[in-house]
């Protein structure tokens, strides 16, 4: 209690607002340009998607991935599982969180080895509209290059020599 020569006054509530003076972190994916080889052991590519600095609650981001790219050919998607000369990975694009206090979080894309020599093929994953706990930083494109696994096939003549007769009606 108070001392002998104070009294206690009526109670007041006092509503204290703490401004926050640290800007939003920026997310940024870990590299601008990734490699895979077709026949990947995991069946997948994992891109790491950076935060610059923690935060105390989760960061959401959309994510989308779109055919070609870069200056290889363009890697293709139909929209299924199915490995085919066509469909070298999983075009799904979707929302990562990332979460309270963590500094990166990854996004896993499927990659199908479809058997048929195409060369190397890109595709791109685009980061867009993150929540308001973060800003979108300078490095939000991501071209991943599919290296193709097949033999570049070689083109033989069926003979090394062919007998053509002159006059033939």
């Amino acid at each position: 209690g108070p001392s002998a020569n104070a009294a206690l006054g009526a109670t007041f509530a006092e509503v204290i607002t703490i401004t926050d003076d640290e800007t939003a972190p920026q997310i940024n994916f870990a590299n601008a340009t990734d490699t895979v080889v077709a026949n990947v052991a995991a069946g997948y590519k994992v891109l790491t998607v950076n935060v610059a600095a923690a935060v105390a609650t989760p960061i959401t981001i959309t994510y989308a991935l779109t055919d070609g790219g870069g200056a290889n050919g363009t890697a293709e998607s139909d929209g299924t599982t199915t490995p085919a000369y066509n469909n070298d990975y999983n075009e799904t694009g979707g929302t990562l969180t990332i979460a309270a206090l963590a500094t990166s979080s990854s996004i896993t894309i499927p990659i199908y080895n479809d058997g048929v020599y195409e060369g190397s093929e890109d595709f791109k994953v685009t980061l867009s509209g993150p929540s308001a706990n973060a800003t979108l930083g300078a490095t939000d494109e991501d071209v991943v290059t599919i290296t193709d696994d097949e033999a570049k096939p070689t083109l033989n003549w069926a003979s090394a020599t062919d007998l053509v007769v002159e006059n033939v009606a």
